[in-house]
């Protein structure tokens, strides 16, 4: 996904078992992000962009400003770690400016989960939990 914009997308209640990704949902795909922004996007959980088992992914010089989780964590990303085969992913150059967890148990409102995740070059600003942890929250 190259030089593209998710902008506006939310999975609503009833829409989705899950509601997770409002932005994208991938699972057990390879895929590279690269110069995308994902703004204003909403759902459950990874309110942006949601990592299911098995994907491995690329982000690079890209944005996510202003994603809601409501029920979760990651309104930026959410890495979901509940399986067998955890999402991979590496972060480069990449900005998560003012995304929010509005959940009173959520939390990672830029990133959630990740247990293989690398972060580099990258800035965290702005972005609110309820009651937990703000940016990032990876276990």
């Amino acid at each position: 996904i190259y030089s593209s914009s998710f902008l506006g997308n939310y999975l609503l209640p009833g829409q989705s078992v899950q509601r997770l990704g409002g932005g994208a949902s991938i699972e057990g795909a390879r895929v590279a992000i690269e110069a995308t922004t994902f703004y204003g996007n909403g759902a459950a959980g990874g309110g942006a962009l949601h990592l299911g088992q098995g994907s491995r992914v690329s982000l690079l010089n890209s944005t996510f400003s202003r994603n809601v989780a409501e029920a979760g964590g990651g309104a930026g990303v959410l890495f979901d770690d509940g399986g067998p085969q955890p999402p991979q992913g590496t972060i480069i150059n990449s900005t998560f400016a003012g995304n929010e967890v509005t959940s009173l148990t959520g939390s990672g409102a830029a990133i959630y989960g990740g247990r293989s995740v690398s972060l580099r070059n990258s800035l965290i600003v702005g972005n609110r939990v309820t009651t937990r942890l703000g940016g990032v929250s990876c276990s």
